[in-house]
């Protein structure tokens, strides 16, 4: 089980960098021949399509067993996107369509096959900053848009083997008390961690910079199930927030800072996804998108509100959202969170 876990959390993970890389390779696509307002709408809609449509799409995965197959029937959607010569609408649809679908789908074969593990978690959703990244900065590269597609084509016939889920879900019917009050308060977390990923953003004269923190993003949530399956998860959100907070505020002295405080920011993020799992184990496609869907909130306050946030107001944040991960991580285990064990 072990390999069969590792094999498809691999194959997964590289999909997920692939399939960000095209969806924004195509929603840039000739962006110089549209001005910046049909810009903005494009990528707009692209993020509700692929982000807020989620929670509806896993809504309907969760009653089939075909979730593999989705998988596939999204990048066949991709594909169109990015290859076809469509009305530029059309294309980011495909995609947005396209990238909602697998991220619903694959998210929840990872949160059904890892089980009790977190670490799946976190490698599966971590190479999507890169895919991002890569598909912003080299989106008129010939090169990159071959490498992502030849990639994309030999991840998708890999995944073709992947051996296909004989379960719908976890079958536990037990309850949490207070679950509806704890999957509030860890959705409320996601939107924060999203709003400290991309609010007051230091800019080094570093060619490189985008890279170098995408790379720390990167790190944060990989191992981030990691350090939890070792060390367990209060001990991971006690030391980890407020090493975040440390480094937020020291970002602006140093690149690593602000690396790191993205690093320790990111680690939060298979945290919430687990916990968020075991309120409602029966329902891993919607878990999974209704988590993608609440980064959406953070992202968007700060395209309507681009002004700088005074300093005491992140740190309220991280006020609130240390409480708020404490309490929730109580709530379903029912430890005392100042304790041994």
């Amino acid at each position: 089980m072990t390999k069969k876990l590792f094999n498809s959390t691999l194959l997964y993970t590289l999909a997920h960098a692939c399939v960000d890389g095209l969806s924004v390779l195509t929603v840039f696509q000739n962006q110089f021949f549209y001005d910046y307002q049909e810009m903005f709408f494009f990528v707009i809609l692209y993020n509700i399509l692929a982000f807020a449509g989620q929670p509806f799409a896993g809504l309907i995965l969760d009653k089939t067993n075909r979730k593999k197959e989705v998988v596939l029937f999204s990048f066949i959607l991709l594909f169109e996107g990015f290859l076809l010569p469509l009305p530029k609408l059309m294309k980011v649809i495909l995609v947005g369509v396209g990238n909602c679908l697998f991220h619903t789908a694959a998210g929840a074969e990872i949160l059904i096959k890892a089980k009790e593990r977190m670490w799946p978690l976190g490698v599966f959703v971590s190479t999507g900053a890169f895919g991002v990244t890569l598909g912003t900065l080299y989106w008129d590269s010939t090169t990159v848009r071959t490498i992502f597609l030849i990639a994309s084509i030999l991840i998708a016939a890999l995944i073709c083997f992947i051996p296909q889920l004989k379960i719908l879900a976890n079958e536990s019917k037990t309850k949490i008390k207070w679950g509806f009050l704890i999957a509030c308060a860890l959705l409320f977390c996601i939107s924060i961690r999203s709003f400290m990923g991309f609010a007051k953003t230091v800019k080094f004269d570093i060619m490189l910079y985008p890279l170098i923190i995408t790379a720390f993003v990167f790190a944060g949530k990989a191992i981030g199930g990691i350090l939890c399956d070792r060390f367990g998860i209060k001990k991971v959100i006690l030391i980890s927030v407020p090493l975040a907070a440390l480094f937020f505020f020291l970002g602006p002295l140093n690149v690593a800072f602000w690396g790191l405080a993205q690093l320790f920011v990111n680690i939060s993020m298979p945290i919430t996804l687990f916990l968020l799992y075991k309120t409602v184990p029966q329902r891993p496609a919607f878990i999974f998108g209704l988590a993608a869907s609440f980064l959406l909130p953070g992202l968007f306050i700060l395209y309507l509100i681009p002004v700088q946030v005074q300093n005491w107001v992140f740190l309220t944040i991280f006020i609130i959202n240390y409480i708020l991960l404490l309490l929730s991580f109580k709530g379903i285990y029912g430890e005392k969170i100042f304790c041994k064990k």
